[in-house]
């Protein structure tokens, strides 16, 4: 019995497409008007079978006319689409001109996606079609998108330096400056993507007559990168100080411990008792009160009853406690004045909040 298939509703067309030879997928839609062309291929990428692929990339080879592809690229997803461009150029030049109808047809969205996953060969295909008005449109469009995405993220940048410079010392808390701290490190995490898909754009732009677009992209990539190095920059470690963010953070919390090059200043490579004498803790009951004495439970057990102890066993205990809390500054990665610095320690109540959360990660890695 013959099938008439242009009978057939597109959803049964597209159930007998899994029962035919590709050849004759080909023929079929060859006829069809593009928006019912479009549609099939809408209805195609919903299903999950393994070889729909090959459905598609021979329902495609059979189009005829540039109204077909370009309707057709209108309902394409980022995947078949990747497909179509690795097959169209594996066939003769007969079929390349597809290439330029479909990217007519493709959504903006759809080609963003299409930028970031394209393998090199793929993307040497978009290269080839650069200086045609569909390609340098998307690009245009890139170029508006991601010039405004860059503007917003230098402006959350230059609000966090102010903040980090700005808001008075004493009212910054522990929460402030780790919420500070994830902003920023968003921010500089999201650039690195963002100059990878500028690169790719530029790889693009590099084919076209447009110079106007390789400044512009160019320009965007000078704007991340300048500010990543002055406006972000990097945090204090043992061999650099901050800069950025983290040097205008750290100047303002921790100016307690005196400006550089002051006489009186703190040196980052003094001991941690420099800079607790510094937050005006001095004494055995301040340092457990921050969490330096952990196993004491009671303010009573800090010292041995005179009565009934020696001064000099009095004196052991004390220092033996003393030991304990420079052991427990070791352990907490607080062992000197530029570790304080590092985990922006300019209070006792950032000290003490501070302590809590590393003990609680050291406490997490032991049972783990």
């Amino acid at each position: 019995m013959t099938i008439d298939y242009n009978a057939l509703s597109d959803k049964e067309l597209v159930q007998h497409f899994f029962n035919m030879d590709l050849p004759m997928i080909v023929h079929i839609s060859a006829n069809l008007s593009p928006e019912r062309a479009a549609n099939i291929v809408r209805l195609l990428e919903e299903e999950t079978a393994e070889d729909v692929g090959e459905r598609i990339c021979a329902f495609f080879m059979g189009l005829q006319t540039k109204e077909q592809v370009t309707e057709v690229g209108r309902v394409m997803n980022t995947r078949y689409t990747l497909k179509l461009i690795e097959e169209a150029v594996k066939l003769d030049h007969s079929h390349l001109w597809k290439i330029s109808a479909l990217l007519i047809g493709l959504t903006h969205r759809v080609f963003l996606k299409v930028l970031d996953t394209a393998s090199p060969k793929e993307l040497e295909v978009i290269q080839h079609e650069a200086l045609k008005e569909p390609i340098q449109h998307h690009l245009t469009v890139f170029v508006h998108e991601v010039s405004s995405e860059v503007d917003e993220k230098v402006k959350q940048v230059m609000n966090l330096n102010e903040k980090a410079e700005k808001t008075p010392a004493d009212n910054i808390s522990f929460e402030d400056i780790h919420d500070w701290l994830v902003q920023i490190n968003s921010i500089a995490e999201s650039f690195e993507p963002l100059i990878t898909k500028i690169n790719r754009a530029l790889g693009i732009a590099w084919n076209t007559n447009r110079p106007d677009l390789i400044s512009r992209l160019t320009g965007v990539v000078e704007t991340i990168q300048r500010t990543q190095k002055l406006l972000i920059g990097t945090p204090r470690t043992r061999s650099a100080l901050p800069t950025g963010f983290f040097a205008a953070l750290e100047g303002n919390v921790c100016a307690v411990y005196g400006k550089a090059g002051d006489a009186e200043a703190l040196l980052d490579d003094e001991p941690a008792v420099e800079a607790l004498a510094m937050l005006s803790l001095w004494y055995l009951k301040d340092y457990w009160q921050v969490g330096l004495l952990p196993h004491i439970k009671d303010e009573s057990e800090l010292r041995l009853d005179p009565e009934s102890h020696s001064d000099k066993e009095c004196r052991n205990f004390r220092e033996s406690l003393m030991t304990e809390v420079n052991k427990n500054l070791e352990n907490l990665d607080l062992a000197t004045v530029g570790d304080f610095k590092a985990a922006y320690i300019g209070s006792r109540d950032i000290l003490k909040e501070t302590i809590r959360q590393r003990q609680k990660v050291s406490l997490i890695t032991r049972k783990s």
